[in-house]
């Protein structure tokens, strides 16, 4: 059961790194988890008795106020255990699936003839291979529009790579998408039109 709860949310990760030392440096609390809440937003959680908690975020305020911006601050004391299990379900970290590569082979099948001929300086034939034919990746719009309408801030390239990698995603389809206004590109990030 948590005592008190300190919460302290600054802008910049150094200032949230100042805060932090001198949270814990100020009083006899313990860092349950820093969280990015929206880019270069962090918050910092502290847990601890009721004085240590408010001593940790007036000084965490003080040291992130001398860096940088102090967004928001907030000191709770016994916290009812339904807060406590929110606090703790929102701030507890995501698991991560595993990724299993996937391996690719490809078998190529060839007859070589080869004609046995009186040697004529040092020429050598090289085999003739069957036409090779290349992998073929199909692009799949509908996973793609589905991952993008899903997030709320649309997702950059890289990010639907990662969280699609067998769709094929190129940025030519990509701009096709946004050509087509299915999609659109604000800022670096593909979202819904609209």
């Amino acid at each position: 059961m948590i005592n008190s709860l300190g919460l302290l949310e600054v802008r910049g990760f150094v200032t949230a790194l100042e805060a932090a030392d001198a949270m814990l440096k100020s009083a006899s609390v313990r860092l349950i988890r820093q969280y990015e809440t929206s880019p270069g937003w962090i918050s910092l959680v502290v847990e601890g008795d009721i004085a240590s908690c408010r001593a940790a975020v007036d000084a965490g305020a003080a040291a992130a106020a001398r860096l940088g911006e102090v967004v928001s601050r907030q000191e709770i004391g016994r916290p009812d255990p339904d807060v406590e299990h929110m606090v703790l379900a929102l701030l507890a970290p995501k698991p991560k699936k595993p990724r299993t590569p996937k391996l690719c082979q490809t078998v190529v099948e060839a007859e070589v003839a080869i004609a046995v001929q009186p040697p004529v300086a040092d020429i050598i034939d090289e085999p003739v291979l069957p036409d090779e034919k290349p992998l073929e990746v199909r692009f799949d719009e509908a996973a793609v529009l589905t991952a993008v309408t899903a997030s709320a801030n649309g997702l950059t390239f890289a990010e639907l790579l990662a969280v699609l990698p067998e769709a094929g995603v190129t940025r030519r389809a990509l701009e096709n998408l946004c050509k087509a206004k299915r999609l659109a590109k604000v800022l670096g990030r593909y979202c819904k039109p609209g």
